[in-house]
C-alpha cells in the first residue's frame, strides 16, 4: 500500500466519531504481477475495517494486467469476468441494504 494512502487512513481513523461508519467497500485491484495486487488488498482491508468501513469478504485481484487492454481482455474472460460481476452485484446489494441505516444517522 502506498505510504501516502496509509498516512491518510491513519489520520482519518483518529477522527471521532468515525466519519466512515456503514460505508460499504469492495476491494479490487489489477496488477502485472502473478498475485494481482492481492497482498495490497489484504493490507488495505485492516485499516478500513478499523475505521468502521464494511469491507466485503470477497476481493477481486486481476493478475497479469500490464495495460488497460489486458484489463479489458482479462475481465471479459469467463472466470474473471464472472467473479468481477458477482463482486459488483454483492457490493450493490450490500450498499443498498445499508442505505436506510446511513439515512437514519443524518
Amino acid at each position: 500500500m502506498p505510504g501516502t494512502l496509509k498516512n491518510i487512513l491513519d489520520w482519518v481513523s483518529r477522527v471521532k466519531p468515525a466519519p466512515t461508519p456503514n460505508l460499504v467497500c469492495f476491494l479490487l485491484s489489477a496488477s502485472p504481477s502473478m498475485v494481482g495486487g492481492y497482498r495490497g488488498l489484504q493490507a488495505l482491508r485492516i485499516p478500513l475495517e478499523t475505521m468502521g468501513v464494511i469491507v466485503l469478504p470477497d476481493m477481486f485481484a486481476l493478475a497479469q494486467a500490464k495495460t488497460p487492454e489486458d484489463v479489458d481482455r482479462l475481465t471479459g474472460a469467463a472466470p474473471a469476468g464472472a467473479r468481477l460481476k458477482a463482486g459488483c452485484a454483492a457490493f450493490l446489494e450490500t450498499a443498498l441494504a445499508m442505505r436506510p441505516i446511513a439515512d437514519r444517522r443524518r
